[in-house]
């Protein structure tokens, strides 16, 4: 386990500690403590595969710009390895050509460089915004259901199944998808 996971894991825990002690000195009743599964939500909602629907999207459109140039590569060295091709060519047309192979080698070079920061980026905000949709959504389940504390699944140990929410907190983020999608449509 990364030390990042178990500090959250160790704060979770602390927290439910905290928010149990309080609750049993306040009201002498046990917390009701609720579990959300970060990955059902964002396979499950429909917010969710939005969200991964344009991340394919621009995964697609990025892997055919680096395709393009593989292919111009190909093309390229294919004719340097030709030898009937280049005994064809004047010098300086073999030398443009070695020009042309060794540029579309350090655009290649550039475009992969892009791509995986402009994935990364795109990743962090998908995991970003589905983040803030189930924070929402399991505020609102929390107030339907007074439930005091929810926690990602990850960061608990052990869990009975009766305290995961997932399945209500994806009801809620489809609603607010439906309203959204309503909103959007009417302009």
């Amino acid at each position: 386990m990364s030390s990042k996971k178990y500090a959250s894991c160790l704060l979770a825990v602390g927290a439910l500690l905290s928010a149990a002690g309080l609750n049993a000195k306040e009201t002498s009743s046990v917390s009701k403590v609720g579990l959300v599964n970060f990955t059902t939500c964002l396979k499950e909602s429909d917010f969710g595969k939005k969200e991964q629907e344009n991340f394919n999207q621009l995964k697609i459109k990025m892997e055919t710009a680096v395709r393009d140039i593989e292919d111009q590569m190909t093309d390229t060295m294919k004719k340097l390895q030709d030898a009937d091709y280049l005994d064809g060519l004047n010098p300086k047309a073999e030398a443009d050509l070695k020009e042309k192979f060794q540029s579309l080698n350090d655009e290649m070079g550039k475009y992969q460089s892009q791509y995986y920061q402009v994935l990364q980026q795109a990743n962090m905000q998908m995991i970003q915004a589905i983040s803030t949709e189930i924070n929402d959504a399991s505020a609102k389940v929390a107030s339907k259901e007074n439930i005091q504390l929810i926690i990602n699944k990850d960061a608990a140990f052990y869990s009975v199944d009766s305290l995961d929410i997932t399945k209500n907190v994806i009801t809620e983020m489809n609603k607010e998808f439906a309203a959204l999608q309503k909103k959007e449509s009417e302009k």
